[in-house]
């Protein structure tokens, strides 16, 4: 990953918005482009520089994401529990723990959205780049 994808991911769990983590980005962006040095020799750490920013959410979009999916593999296993025989598992050890096995594979899946929507650059940062003539396409480390 690199600087600006980690020190998302950082401000987000602090509690960013979107907004304050596009502005970050571009922060480090115009500093950057100032002085002509590494994001990291400038502000150190993406951890380190994060550390002093915080915001009005709790749970972060991945957060979020994964809670759904477990939500939903909670119901699995209350349905299955109620109705195992609506499932037509006949299998005996899928059948004792069909349910237990529907809510980690459903954790398991969630894990994909939930890394991708905390560690993506914002929307609004991307935006931006692109149009002030800059190529997004390289990677800024």
């Amino acid at each position: 990953m690199s600087y600006h994808h980690d020190l998302a991911h950082q401000l987000r769990r602090r509690g960013c918005t979107e907004d304050a983590v596009a502005d970050v980005l571009h922060t480090v962006d115009e500093a950057v482009a100032a002085t002509g040095t590494s994001p990291v020799e400038e502000f150190g750490s993406p951890e380190d520089y994060a550390a002093q920013f915080s915001g009005p959410r709790k749970r972060t979009p991945g957060q979020k994401a994964l809670g759904v999916f477990g939500l939903i593999g909670v119901a699995c296993m209350v349905i299955y529990g109620i109705w195992p025989r609506w499932f037509g598992i006949t299998t005996p050890v899928l059948e004792q723990f069909a349910g237990l096995i529907a809510l980690l594979v459903l954790l398991a899946i969630g894990c994909i959205p939930g890394a991708y929507l905390d560690n993506r650059l914002p929307r609004a940062y991307k935006q931006q780049r692109q149009d002030s003539g800059k190529r997004f396409a390289e990677p800024l480390n």
